[in-house]
């Protein structure tokens, strides 16, 4: 007789989990009748999918995530993000159980989608960023003044940091148009993202028993069965083609206000660069004092543009170089994902 505890774990059972039961048991050696599926359909499933071995039921928790899932967030992991993509073992194969129809991709909500975004470009090697490299160094280069005759001075110094922010704004408007056309119908991309997804191999690491490494499709009853190795990139291109992931960007950064002028700013931020350079304008021209003749003004303006150059080069692009994820954080821009999140995964 089953106990009372029993009672309420099967009867706290979605259908699915159900179904995983159905199949343990059955390879273990005796299937157990579980809710809402019939006695007989796990056996069938092991028997159309070839599985051998023992099996064991996963469960929902207590695997380590990696260091590269975990820098997408400076405190605690959200614990939506922390499930495993393996349901079942069984063998030697960790085993992605999607039965009955469509079956969500993610469970993790927003926080899991970002990270599957960030991991997903660090694995497209056909981003080609080095356009919008360009544009940024132009777009940062070109906020230097250009030319200055001595009776401006005192204008320049007051409304110096305004025209700053307005060339800024208008670069930022166009440099993020750019990035959201880059994700646009990129085929990689589209299988990274869908592959991470489904797999969680950087969630949690290629060897964790958390990432799958076989997609089981079946329908409750025990039938219409196909065992997917993870390998197939047949089957998860054609994941990415019905997920449509479609990428946008929008502000995320903090701001702050100077001298009643508000920007927004970070570590090897456009928005911080910005609010240097024009500080950096007033500052140099504050030092200089009232007595200045073209010739110094014109030294001025050199002194300026040579110390922005050296910001950028020494500075600002060694690290934007480094990753992709760096030039979207840069740009004070978050991903806004969005994607089918209900598939069918029948091959």
């Amino acid at each position: 007789m089953k106990s009372f505890k029993t009672f309420i774990t099967e009867g706290g059972r979605s259908r699915g989990e159900s179904l995983e039961h159905s199949i343990v048991t059955a390879i273990n050696g005796k299937e157990e009748k579980q809710k809402k599926i019939s006695l007989g359909a796990g056996k069938k499933i092991v028997k159309a999918a070839k599985l051998s071995g023992t099996g064991e039921v996963v469960g929902d928790g207590g695997f380590e995530v990696t260091s590269e899932w975990k820098d997408n967030w400076p405190g605690k992991v959200p614990s939506s993000t922390k499930t495993p993509k393996t349901d079942i073992i069984i063998g030697k194969k960790r085993i992605s159980l999607k039965a009955g129809g469509k079956v969500q991709l993610m469970s993790g909500g927003k926080n899991e989608s970002e990270a599957t975004f960030r991991s997903a470009i660090q694995r497209t090697t056909s981003l080609d960023m080095g356009d919008i490299m360009e544009k940024i160094e132009k777009s940062i280069l070109e906020l230097s003044p250009a030319k200055l005759a001595a009776g401006q001075i005192e204008a320049e110094k007051k409304k110096g940091k305004d025209k700053v922010l307005m060339k800024a704004t208008r670069n930022h408007t166009k440099l993020q148009k750019m990035l959201r056309d880059e994700f646009a119908n990129n085929e990689q991309f589209a299988f990274q993202f869908a592959k991470e997804a489904m797999v969680g191999q950087a969630k949690f690491g290629k060897k964790s028993l958390a990432s799958c490494t076989h997609i089981l499709s079946a329908s409750f009853e025990g039938d219409d069965v196909h065992l997917i190795p993870i390998t197939n990139k047949a089957y998860i291109t054609k994941i990415a083609n019905s997920v449509r992931v479609v990428v946008r960007f929008k502000s995320a950064s903090q701001k702050k206000t100077i001298k009643g002028v508000k920007t927004k700013t970070g570590k090897y931020r456009y928005w911080s660069v910005v609010s240097l350079i024009a500080d950096k304008i007033v500052e140099e021209f504050e030092l200089a004092g009232d007595y200045l003749t073209e010739g110094i003004i014109t030294n001025i303006i050199k002194k300026i543009k040579d110390w922005v150059a050296n910001l950028w080069t020494n500075k600002i692009l060694p690290w934007l170089k480094e990753t992709a994820n760096n030039i979207i954080g840069f740009l004070g821009l978050t991903p806004d994902v969005k994607f089918n999140n209900e598939i069918n995964w029948k091959p």
